[in-house]
């Protein structure tokens, strides 16, 4: 097996297009309006429809390893989201990748990463 490095703006990029997948899947099941998504582990004989942003984001996967590196981050804002409050796991979701687009665009810009941080 062959290792391939990625650094610097082609591994943020790819990241917050893991986060991105993520975001897109999640946000569907938003706000009253939102659907419901068929969600199958390849496992089980049925598949398990819901409308719940935690349990569509838990049955998110890629193959690419970045864009997994993505979706775990936000999963885990899900997760705790899920964990502490109990809904808002969709909202959660959408301001996460967001906040991830907006700091890279900002370090892209040229500031700081510790002082958008702060």
């Amino acid at each position: 097996m062959t290792s391939k490095i990625v650094y610097g703006h082609e591994a943020k990029s790819k990241v917050i297009e893991g986060a991105k997948i993520l975001c897109r899947a999640v946000q569907t099941t938003y706000g009253p309006t939102g659907r419901n998504m068929g969600c199958w582990d390849g496992q089980t004989i049925d598949p398990e429809f819901s409308k719940d942003g935690a349990t569509v984001a838990s049955y998110i996967d890629s193959e690419d390893p970045l864009h997994k590196i993505g979706m775990e981050l936000v999963r885990s804002v899900v997760d705790r989201t899920d964990a502490i409050a109990g809904d808002g796991s969709t909202t959660a979701t959408i301001y996460t990748t967001n906040l991830m687009e907006k700091g890279e665009a900002l370090v892209n810009l040229g500031l700081d990463a510790n002082e958008i941080r702060r």
